[in-house]
């Protein structure tokens, strides 16, 4: 059974506790994923590039996605001014095994300014560097297909970005170190969709989730779970409005039917 088979058996049976934990368990491994590259290519430049060049390192499924996407647009920051003096130099090769083209500070020799580098495995970052790092506006084309464009800190996706899936689903929000926090959305192929608050990589405050089946939830999260108070409305017209504990009803609340039947009182544990 695949990972979209146990999601669709979950739906099946309400089980909100185990969906939502399998994305989280999903965007946590690909978030540490994005950038785990950029952090191990720090390494000082050698010099002799007569080893490489740009033709090597092939990566078939990130040279069509980078054609899809078209060279990465500079113009996009505003406002980013170096102090330090930079070079322009072309490909070079890193100890680490990648290479970059693109500025260096002069005076330190480490990456700063505008530049590309390309690892091994064909993963491709272009964009903003600053004392050997990624930092401002970037975007990173993984081996897979995947992508991140956004903001950076230290190697970091920090600021607002966007994560965009190889399979369709995405992310566009806001991230701090790496994880996504603040506001943001989150869509799957399959049409699911939520839209609210993150905290440290988890959905955490007020939020929308919606479901392939027309089913909906609004209302407060906690730990990555529909905790507090919040709305159910399922696609056949039932409805509970409530408190909400670890994903189940859980407290005062108000379920109604389509039929026009309804239920008002305290509920423990979905029951």
């Amino acid at each position: 059974m695949n990972i979209e088979d146990i999601i669709e058996n979950a739906r099946r049976n309400n089980n909100f506790h185990l969906i939502l934990r399998i994305q989280t368990v999903m965007r946590s491994y690909l978030a540490a994923k994005r950038t785990k590259q950029a952090r191990t290519s720090r390494q000082p430049a050698s010099w002799n590039d007569s080893k490489r060049n740009e033709g090597d390192y092939y990566n078939e499924i990130v040279d069509q996605m980078y054609n899809q996407l078209g060279p990465y647009d500079y113009s996009m920051a505003k406002n980013i001014v170096y102090d330090e003096t930079v070079t322009m130099k072309g490909w070079r090769l890193l100890e680490s095994g990648a290479k970059y083209n693109g500025e260096w500070d002069s005076n330190n020799g480490l990456r700063h300014g505008k530049g590309s580098q390309i690892w091994p495995d064909g993963s491709r970052y272009d964009g903003y560097w600053r004392n050997d790092r990624a930092n401002g506006p970037g975007r990173l084309i993984h081996a897979d297909g995947d992508v991140y464009q956004g903001d950076w800190e230290d190697d970091k996706a920090h600021g607002w970005g966007q994560y965009m899936h190889l399979d369709g689903s995405t992310y566009e929000g806001y991230w701090q170190y790496d994880k996504q926090h603040g506001q943001g959305k989150e869509k799957w192929p399959d049409g699911a969709e939520y839209e609210g608050d993150y905290e440290q990589g988890k959905k955490h405050g007020v939020g929308r989730f919606s479901w392939a089946d027309g089913s909906v939830y609004e209302g407060q999260f906690y730990d990555n779970n529909i905790q507090g108070d919040g709305v159910y409305m399922w696609a056949d017209e039932r409805r509970y409005q409530g408190g909400w504990l670890n994903n189940k009803m859980h407290g005062l609340g108000l379920f109604e039917w389509a039929d026009g039947r309804r239920y008002e009182g305290e509920y423990i544990n979905d029951k």
